[in-house]
């Protein structure tokens, strides 16, 4: 399950949300998912960063997860997301 589709089916955005967040990747490449949802107010940080790890684990669960998955966010983060 690719991540905005985790976070539809968490209730955490709208289909709509998503489609602008992925309008907006398209427009701006290097930016993330995540942090495009945070910037249109949509997702705080902290439960950002909290469903991703939510996510991950699902994946590793699924044997899907890859190493490049959790490059772009740190234990640290996970355990005390920022604000």
């Amino acid at each position: 399950m690719q991540l905005g589709e985790y976070f539809i089916a968490n209730g955490l955005i709208t289909r709509e949300e998503l489609e602008r967040a992925l309008q907006a990747q398209k427009e701006n490449p290097q930016s993330r998912l995540g942090h495009i949802l945070v910037s249109m107010g949509v997702l705080q940080m902290k439960d950002l960063y909290r469903h991703i790890k939510g996510w991950l684990e699902t994946k590793q669960e699924e044997g899907k997860v890859q190493e490049e998955a959790y490059r772009w966010i740190s234990d640290s983060e996970i355990e005390s997301p920022p604000e």
